[in-house]
């Protein structure tokens, strides 16, 4: 009786990675919501939107490292768990006005909320595979990530357009989604065997991280201060021309691209090694935005708005940069120690926050500047600067 009780408890525990990909898919879901309607939803021009759109990041990043903390000392679920419940509820009170004030606020605080979430799935991950299989791990969930956001955005198009008299209707149907993510994490996600840490609370986040990893940084806050830019695209398509429509099907198509690459280049990068896999996506991200910025303006492209002849490389360059995540997030689980995976996440995190927050002003700014192309090359130039960096510190790292 007690084997038979200990394999079932074997057997559920092997679906805990898969539960857990299930929930992170229906959380994003929910965020790709959001993304699609919020900018809309803000009754205010492109620079007061892309601030708004920054406070929620800057409180990610505040919580993120008390986030990982506390994980790091009594356990990733029940952090998950706190992080669902409450953007659950703020999800619901964000359908309540349309005041910019309001819907500042309870944005921002949402950003504590995503921060609980995103470091114990990390985290979990990282517990739950092994350095022969931690790449295509953190790919399927970067695939249950980005399949989410792009579910979210077209279901997001589609809410947005049924409600469009009654916004606050999208906020309150995504309310209802949330929930049940709350509900499914609640029964089915477990607690993975992992230390604890027990040592005394510091607040040198670094130490978690080696040189390596440390060296990387700079490049992973532009790439989340891209993906910052991103949040702001919806408004510079619909300004550009783009009804919510074509701009949710544009995105929904480029996320849905990047998130089955990502499976792909995971188990690359399990194959190949993770710095090889990233320069792959790091050649693909410096050829895709120069090309996506002459594609979407008339003057450089006949046969806009449609990509034309740009499509051929714009395809295969997007492809490359779905190699970027899974192997940079693999690389953090696979060096930092047992004890402190919660801090590192926590400290990704919080870059992840303040680049997206960055992102969200920059893109605003370029956007009422020169619209779609400028926001694209500054993108480009921005990422540039990373690498070079990022090579500069990786030099240093090897003469000491």
């Amino acid at each position: 009786m007690v084997t038979l009780i200990t394999n079932i408890l074997l057997r559920y525990r092997a679906l805990n990675l898969p539960i857990l990909y299930f929930v992170a898919f229906l959380t994003r879901v929910g965020f790709g919501v959001i993304v699609i309607a919020f900018p809309h939803y803000v009754t205010a021009d492109s620079l007061v939107t892309g601030i708004v759109l920054s406070i929620y990041p800057l409180f990610e990043a505040v919580s993120a490292a008390p986030a990982g903390m506390y994980v790091d000392r009594h356990g990733r679920k029940r952090v998950l768990l706190f992080g669902l419940t409450s953007i659950t509820i703020l999800t619901f009170l964000l359908g309540l006005s349309r005041d910019t004030l309001f819907i500042a606020v309870v944005h921002g605080v949402m950003g504590v909320s995503a921060a609980a979430v995103i470091v114990s799935t990390l985290t979990m991950i990282t517990d739950l595979t092994k350095i022969s299989d931690r790449g295509v791990g953190m790919g399927l969930f970067d695939l249950a990530n980005i399949a989410g956001y792009a579910g979210g955005i077209l279901i997001g198009t589609g809410l947005y357009t049924t409600f469009e008299a009654s916004p606050s209707y999208v906020f309150f149907t995504t309310t209802i989604l949330l929930l049940i993510a709350t509900i499914l994490a609640k029964i089915l996600v477990i607690e993975p065997p992992h230390e604890r840490l027990t040592a005394p609370l510091t607040f040198n986040f670094f130490r978690a991280l080696s040189w390596k990893i440390k060296s990387l940084l700079p490049l992973w806050f532009v790439l989340t201060t891209l993906v910052g830019i991103a949040f702001f695209i919806p408004k510079a398509l619909s300004l550009g021309g783009f009804s919510v429509e074509e701009s949710g099907l544009l995105l929904f198509a480029g996320a849905a691209g990047l998130g089955v690459g990502a499976t792909i280049f995971g188990r690359i990068s399990d194959k190949i090694g993770r710095e090889k896999t990233m320069w792959i996506g790091i050649v693909g991200m410096l050829i895709l935005l120069p090309t996506l910025a002459l594609s979407l303006s008339p003057e450089t492209n006949p046969d806009y708005p449609d990509f034309g002849a740009y499509l051929y490389v714009i395809a295969p360059s997007a492809l490359m940069v779905s190699a970027l995540v899974p192997s940079i997030l693999a690389l953090v689980g696979d060096t930092a120690r047992s004890t402190l995976r919660g801090s590192a996440m926590g400290l990704y995190s919080i870059m992840l926050s303040l680049g997206i927050a960055v992102g969200n002003v920059v893109g605003g700014a370029s956007g009422h500047i020169g619209g779609l192309p400028a926001i694209l090359y500054v993108a480009e130039g921005l990422f540039l600067a990373a690498v070079i960096l990022k090579l500069l510190l990786s030099r240093l790292g090897g003469n000491e």
